[in-house]
Parts: C-alpha cells; sequence; structure tokens
C-alpha cells in the first residue's frame, strides 16, 4: 500500500441492497486497517439524507475499520434526493459515518463537501455539522450544493477552531444566500481568535446549474475573491454579497 495516494471510494445502489433487508446478517467488525500513504481521498455516499438501516450499517463498520493518518485532501460527495413536499433533509448521519474517530483526519488540510438533490429545488435545502473539532489542521474548506445548504458547528464553544486560510463556496443565488450566515459566523470565530488576516480569502462561486445524477453541471457561473476585511465585511446584516452573472459565462462539470 506505500504507493497508494489516491483513493477513491463510491458506495451506490442503496435501493437494491434493501431488497434483501429480511437476509440481511450484519457484517462482523472489519479488521483495522491504516492507509498512510494516501494523501487525497474521495468518498462518494448515493441516496444520502434518508434511512436505509442497512447500507448505513455496512458503511459504519466499514468506516470504523479505516484510518488515514496521511490524508491531506479529503472530498465527501453526498448525492440525495429530496422528494417534492419534503422541505429540509439532514445529513448528519452521513458525515458521521465517515468521521468516527477523532483522530481519523488529524492531518487534513483541505475538506471540500459536495451535496446534490438530484430533485434541484429552490424551497428544498440540506442541513449538515461541520465536524471542524477533528479536522485540526483544516486550512481550506469548500462546501458546494445545488440548492440550499445550512451548515452547522455545533461544538463551537467546546473546541479550538482551525486556523482556516481560505473559505470557499459554491451554489445557486439562492444557496449562497443561505450559506451567509455560517460564513459570517465561522469568518467571526477565525477573526476572534486572532486567525484572520490579509492573505486569508473568502472565494464566492455564482453557479447557475443543471442537475444530474452524480453531478452538477453549470450553465453559468461566476467568481467573486474577497480579502482579509473584505471577507468579514462580505455579509452584513445577513445580506451576502453576490457576485453577478456577465455574458461570457462558459458551461463547465463542477467535479
Amino acid at each position: 500500500m506505500d504507493a497508494l495516494e489516491d483513493f477513491h471510494l463510491t458506495f451506490i445502489g442503496a435501493n437494491y441492497f434493501e431488497r434483501f433487508r429480511r437476509r440481511y446478517q450484519p457484517p462482523s467488525p472489519f479488521k483495522r486497517t491504516y492507509l498512510p500513504s494516501v494523501r487525497r481521498l474521495q468518498v462518494e455516499l448515493s441516496v444520502s439524507g434518508y434511512d436505509y438501516p442497512c447500507s448505513k450499517n455496512l458503511l459504519q463498520i466499514l468506516f470504523a475499520s479505516l484510518f488515514f493518518p496521511g490524508t491531506t485532501d479529503l472530498s465527501l460527495v453526498l448525492n440525495g434526493i429530496i422528494y417534492a413536499g419534503v422541505e429540509d433533509v439532514s445529513l448528519d448521519a452521513e458525515m458521521m459515518l465517515l468521521f468516527q474517530h477523532f483522530d481519523m483526519f488529524s492531518r487534513v488540510e483541505r475538506f471540500r463537501l459536495k451535496a446534490i438533490n438530484s430533485q434541484s429545488s429552490s424551497k428544498s435545502s440540506f442541513s449538515v455539522s461541520i465536524p471542524f473539532w477533528t479536522l485540526p489542521n483544516l486550512k481550506e474548506l469548500s462546501l458546494c450544493c445545488n440548492i440550499r445548504l445550512i451548515p452547522r458547528n455545533d461544538f463551537a464553544g467546546k473546541y479550538a477552531s482551525p486556523a482556516l486560510q481560505m473559505l470557499i463556496i459554491e451554489s445557486t443565488e439562492v444557496g449562497l444566500r443561505a450559506l451567509g450566515p455560517f460564513v459570517k459566523s465561522v469568518i467571526k470565530r477565525q477573526e476572534e481568535d486572532g486567525r484572520w488576516g490579509s492573505s486569508h480569502e473568502l472565494v464566492i462561486i455564482n453557479a447557475d446549474t443543471l442537475h444530474y445524477i452524480h453531478q452538477m453541471v453549470t450553465k453559468r457561473c461566476t467568481t467573486k475573491t474577497f480579502a482579509g476585511d473584505a471577507a468579514i465585511r462580505w455579509c452584513t446584516n445577513g445580506v451576502p454579497e453576490i457576485p453577478a452573472f456577465d455574458e461570457t459565462g462558459d458551461s463547465c462539470i463542477i467535479s
């Protein structure tokens, strides 16, 4: 395993797996496995936000056995479906499947969370707790969603916050406005701890998206960077500044 630096784990087919629930036998705990050479880890889970007990039980046992002490880049992709009439779906269960151990990702410097609703709706939202307490060396946080994403920092008062150098948020205009309060609280905490200076950046990506299974495709996007004090002022009175589109935006796949 010494040469394995990139590890991409995708779990799909929860609906198929649940059909055999009556015959399902929970597996025994797996042997603890350390993968110290992995530098870049991507985990992708499909049908997030709903109760698939057999699938989640298997994933819980799997991730409980895996340790990545050398990983510096971590990406978590959660593909979910918010059905008509449902306003909010929590992704906390999926997040905690991955972050089961306090020191599991102690060297991670860049963490990207991408949440995709395959039935996009401006009235729906995902909510999730960001596990800052398990990422003590985090320098760059990236949040990407094609609908409203409502992150939380549930343990802000109990653990020291990581010294972020860059915060990237990527969403539709509605999604960016929903992220405003979280961004403001994170940067305010950084400022209070003396960890936000002129070289630190907030990157805002306004993406006009289409949605397909397992990916987001932008029709156009525009980016604006706010450094230092400008980032602190970005969300004033709860009304964030959203970069406007021009006529030259190119289509691209958000991977």
